[in-house]
């Protein structure tokens, strides 16, 4: 495998700390981390023919600026798996701390603040990577036409940026991940049934950018109420974390654990809970009383809600449509 760094200085231009004196002590992280990150978002093809190109020196502009972003990804999940092994040394005669008279072990709260620092750096460089994919997928058709881009593009809701439009979440990149089976669920199950056939389409106009006014409209009122009914739904596992050590929660008594701050009580998230589902609902009815009123500016909602047509009661006498019992009666002249 072809990794994106050939010297350690390199490196440090995207993890301004002091790391291992060799690029060979930090090679299977790096190669970890673009397994499990990087790939996955890029593609497998994409990132052989970035890599190929980068090692022969034949990489043109677009790609340059492509392997800048990826370096990113790389360095900052890397740097977040070689934290642990920074804080020991492993000899013959078993594991130590390293430390020495004047530098000391640092404590496990700042431990695990740095690797979340690194792991939120990875993954908002994993964002802004998409970003520019997106923009110059022309430049890009290996990463077009790969499963990475389609299920980068599956939602309607496709990064944390849109996402924070509609509900803030600080543009958190892992947050969306961890949020997105949901999303898809909600999406599947509450705003498709409106009318599948056109948000399809919209779909199919927002991979291309071929977005028209009128489907921009319907897409940023479903991505309101999508947003806020997906964090409704989410919130009620949120306080749940699922991870290796198994099934736990965020709450604990060491506030510098996770910054200072503690799980919120569980009466305060059962109200915002309601409240994003309150806000999400009445979204979700305003975007189906839109589509129905103007059902005549988008083909396949005028074919799934059409017109009620306007009928004329007729007279028991005349038997006419237009009944001619009605006319102005003739004024009676006495003699």
């Amino acid at each position: 495998m072809i990794l994106l760094f050939k010297t350690l200085e390199e490196y440090r231009k995207y993890i301004p700390r002091n790391v291992a004196s060799k690029l060979e002590l930090i090679e299977d992280n790096i190669r970890v981390a673009t397994n499990r990150f990087l790939i996955p978002s890029l593609s497998k093809a994409q990132y052989n023919e970035l890599a190929r190109k980068f090692d022969n020196g034949s990489l043109t502009n677009h790609q340059k600026e492509l392997l800048d972003h990826a370096r990113r990804v790389v360095a900052n999940f890397s740097a977040s798996l070689s934290v642990p092994s920074d804080l020991v040394q492993v000899s013959k005669i078993g594991i130590h701390n390293i430390h020495t008279k004047d530098k000391k072990t640092a404590p496990e709260w700042q431990v695990q603040k740095l690797e979340r620092s690194y792991e939120k750096n990875g993954y908002a460089a994993i964002e802004e990577m998409l970003e520019f994919l997106t923009e110059q997928k022309a430049k890009f058709p290996k990463w077009v036409t790969s499963d990475a881009f389609t299920e980068a593009k599956e939602c309607l809701i496709d990064s944390a940026k849109t996402f924070n439009r509609s509900v803030f979440i600080d543009q958190n990149r892992r947050l969306f991940v961890e949020m997105k089976p949901t999303m898809m669920r909600t999406q599947r199950t509450l705003i498709f049934p409106m009318c599948e056939e056109l948000f399809e389409k919209i779909l199919e106009k927002q991979k291309n950018g071929q977005l028209q006014e009128k489907y921009l409209i319907v897409l940023e009122m479903a991505q309101l109420a999508l947003a806020k009914l997906t964090m409704a739904e989410f919130m009620k596992t949120k306080p749940i974390i699922i991870d290796k050590d198994g099934i736990t929660t965020v709450s604990t008594n060491n506030t510098h654990t996770i910054k200072g701050k503690t799980a919120a009580r569980a009466n305060l998230i059962s109200m915002a809970q309601q409240t994003h589902e309150t806000q999400g609902k009445k979204e979700l009815a305003n975007l189906e009383a839109y589509l129905k009123k103007n059902r005549r500016l988008y083909p396949e909602v005028e074919a799934k809600y059409p017109e009620k047509k306007k009928t004329s009661s007729c007279c028991s006498k005349c038997h006419q449509s237009v009944c001619k019992c009605k006319r102005s009666k003739r004024k009676i002249v006495r003699i």
